[in-house]
């Protein structure tokens, strides 16, 4: 019998209360959680356009439903992406990324760790985003 492959698809990272409550990222592998008991969704984060003129066009389209036709095709644009947790962490990754998933890839990296570590994770990707300047697929905002 074959072990589960080791990918961040397969794991989920979850907080618990001192009141017993959950707290993760809603993914197909969370969908256990949905069974056990009253479920509250709250966006966590944003992965939207870098430019200014095309994120605020993103979420005015995004008005009518994120499961249409119109919000999929918003995330096909071909642009510089960001990620914006300031539903959560209050915080906007200083990189952007040209292909759509890999912000998606970093959105969920990131809100893992600040699940787990609060602030300090805020403290260390900045400090990272500095070290890191010029990695291949990302860019500083100050850059941009």
């Amino acid at each position: 019998m074959k072990p589960f492959a080791k990918t961040p698809k397969n794991i989920v990272t979850v907080t618990i209360e001192d009141n017993g409550d959950l707290t993760f990222l809603a993914t197909d592998s969370a969908d256990v959680f949905l069974e056990q008991g009253k479920t509250v969704t709250r966006r966590a984060s944003h992965v939207e356009p870098d430019i200014l003129l095309l994120r605020i066009l993103f979420h005015v389209l995004r008005l009518f439903g994120n499961k249409n036709k119109i919000a999929a095709w918003t995330r096909t644009w071909n642009c510089r992406w960001r990620v914006n947790t300031k539903p959560t962490a209050d915080y906007i990754l200083p990189e952007t990324y040209k292909v759509r998933q890999d912000a998606i890839d970093a959105e969920v990296c990131f809100l893992n760790r600040w699940f787990l570590e609060g602030d300090d994770a805020i403290r260390k990707h900045s400090r990272q985003a500095e070290e890191r300047c010029g990695v291949p697929g990302t860019e500083s905002s100050a850059h941009s």
